[in-house]
């Protein structure tokens, strides 16, 4: 393994820039097909791999990711972010079409109610002229 330290990326970075999982990158791990390093002496470290040699791995053995990754732009947070914000917005909608729905099929019932009172209220006036 050729290590240029401006190459070294924990196993995270890896998993997204390649599409792998990390179980995956673990597993070459331990097979030896990858050779990681502790960023540091404790165990707790994150580990480190090259992503040159990462990527030799993938292209030698022309290994590709279960779901293909999509690549990384400048504007993937600002999309996300967009989706989320339509997906929230969407929700608003449907709850107000809903309230609204709600609230016509109670002003309906009141409609219905008013006529019966207006009924009942000429009865009420009918019998009193009597």
């Amino acid at each position: 393994m050729e290590n240029q330290n401006n190459d070294l990326m924990s196993i995270g970075e890896i998993c997204r820039k390649t599409g792998f999982g990390r179980s995956t990158i673990m597993k070459w791990m331990s097979k030896g097909v990858v050779k990681g390093q502790r960023s540091g002496e404790r165990p707790n470290d994150p580990v480190l791999l090259s992503y040159a040699d990462v990527s030799a791995y993938i292209r030698d053995n022309n290994i590709q990711p279960r779901v293909p990754v999509a690549k990384p732009t400048v504007s993937m947070g600002r999309q996300r972010k967009a989706a989320s914000l339509e997906d929230a917005r969407s929700a608003y909608l449907n709850l107000l079409k809903k309230t609204a729905d709600t609230l016509k099929l109670e002003i309906g019932e009141l409609h219905k109610k008013e006529e019966e009172l207006r009924k009942i209220e000429e009865e009420i006036a009918r019998l009193e002229r009597l």
